[in-house]
């Protein structure tokens, strides 16, 4: 409808399409996925600002939060020697017996992890989420983490590939000793790019979520290279008319500060976006 709107009035100079364009109120309510600028908006850097040995923790506190805190100097745990058949868009079902665990607001318990080679574990099924598409802007990534309608945790969300380290890949099995699934994306690069991220997700029966990181490469993919990640989970039951009121939280400033309670229901996450301000393409003409 945008599109048609917009070539109309700009090409064809039909004047009635502009009520499709204008920041009006009806236009909000109607539409809430959509802003509505002039000539582009610009947007604040975000630079990656987690470190290496940084530690985020999700303790689940009764139905409705968790406890979050970050730690640093955390290492990796052993990763295991099961590399996962996750290549381009396939996806791969763990599931082991005796394993489950359970989300604030999840009405289920959770026995079942499909993941996929673009840092995105979801819990469903595995054609859900056979990429992750981050061609457009991070809001449409946050879209793909909000909207999923299954609860979700995004271990960077951006188009990843192995790299030419040996032993770069996407690693999981279950640790029995310790009752978690461990999952690791060793020496993984933005598509197109050099950049490496390592980064591990541990998940325990208890509930209890950890996301560690090795390393983060400070470039988006080659075809979106603003775009520099997203870490965090979301129940997947935002409401469209809502999405632009679930804000990003920053993991750093919670950094060795001890844990914070913060809410988690049926329309809610706890995740923080990383991306490169836009600058020169803004321009002052209308």
């Amino acid at each position: 409808m945008y599109a048609v709107a917009f070539f109309n009035t700009t090409l064809k100079h039909e004047a009635e399409y502009d009520s499709y364009l204008t920041d009006s109120e009806a236009n909000q309510r109607a539409n809430p996925l959509v802003d509505f600028v002039a000539d582009c908006e610009r947007v604040e850097d975000h630079p990656i600002d987690l470190q290496p040995t940084d530690k985020i923790t999700f303790v689940p506190i009764g139905d409705h939060g968790y406890e979050v805190s970050v730690a640093s100097g955390a290492a990796l745990y052993d990763q295991g020697t099961t590399a996962l058949k996750v290549a381009s868009t396939g996806t791969v079902v763990l599931s082991y017996p005796g394993f489950s665990f359970s989300a604030p607001g999840v009405s289920y318990a959770i026995d079942t992890l499909i993941v996929n080679q673009d840092g995105v574990i979801t819990t469903r099924t595995s054609a859900d989420y056979p990429a992750i598409d981050d061609n457009g802007s991070p809001w449409y990534t946050r879209g793909q983490l909000l909207l999923s309608n299954q609860f979700m945790i995004g271990a960077l969300m951006k188009s990843l590939a192995p790299s030419s380290v040996a032993g770069s890949g996407v690693y999981g099995y279950y640790d029995t000793a310790n009752h978690r699934v461990i999952i690791t994306y060793r020496n993984m690069a933005a598509a197109g790019t050099t950049s490496l991220n390592t980064l591990q997700v541990a998940l325990y029966s208890s509930g209890k979520i950890e996301v560690i990181v090795g390393q983060l490469g400070n470039s988006g993919a080659l075809s979106s290279p603003d775009i520099l990640g997203t870490i965090g989970i979301a129940s997947g039951r935002t409401k469209a008319v809502d999405l632009k009121a679930v804000n990003p939280i920053d993991f750093g400033r919670l950094r060795n500060y001890g844990p914070v309670y913060l809410p988690f229901g049926d329309q809610a996450a706890i995740y923080q976006q990383f991306y490169t301000s836009t600058g020169a393409t803004c321009s002052s003409s209308g």
